[in-house]
């Protein structure tokens, strides 16, 4: 009795399908790790609004107008300068129960980054800050000049840079959000 083999031709065609099977599941494995990690860039770019956000709202319900003669409340369309209210008494006595503290939002449009008080940066399309002083909106805020802090802070910001300027753009923000001294909307002209 007689064995029959396999020919060159059938190994061939075998090793054809497989490396073709190879190559899709391959490819599908890539899709779903590019999909991951798109996935996780969005949340470290909502993060990154969410910071600025809880900061700007911190700043507004503890924040001071003035620190010893300079602005309390200082920023642009990019950048922001402020002071908190510390939650606990600082341990010196010559700052007493009412310490400072120093918050800085700094975005960086090269780097499509933003940097909270000089930790790292975090990615981020771009940002636009604007306040309201209770007449009208401006592009940059000082609390000395103004009197006090703006009675709203508006926070425009878009996951993914690539925009000349978002601002101008037809394309809206992925994030914006009004943020106001507390009661400041109940207060009649």
């Amino acid at each position: 009795m007689r064995r029959r083999g396999f020919t060159l031709l059938e190994v061939m065609l075998a090793l054809v399908i497989l490396m073709a099977l190879l190559a899709v599941m391959s490819q599908f494995t890539w899709s779903l790790g590019q999909g991951q990690q798109r996935a996780l860039d969005r949340l470290d770019r909502q993060a990154a609004i969410d910071a600025i956000i809880d900061r700007i709202s911190l700043a507004l319900d503890t924040g001071t107008a003035s620190v010893q003669g300079d602005a309390g409340f200082r920023g642009d369309s990019t950048s922001l300068h402020m002071f908190l209210s510390q939650d606990r008494p600082d341990s010196s006595h010559a700052k007493g129960l009412g310490a400072q503290r120093a918050i800085d939002i700094e975005f960086d449009q090269q780097k499509h980054a933003v940097q909270v008080s000089g930790g790292e940066m975090l990615p981020l399309g771009d940002l636009q800050l604007r306040f309201y002083n209770g007449e009208q909106w401006q592009d940059s805020f000082d609390s000395v000049e103004e009197g006090g802090l703006p009675t709203a802070v508006l926070v425009e910001a878009w996951l993914h840079g690539g925009l000349a300027d978002a601002s101008e753009a037809d394309i809206p923000p992925d994030r914006r959000r009004v943020m106001t001294v507390v009661g400041a909307w109940r207060q009649s002209p």
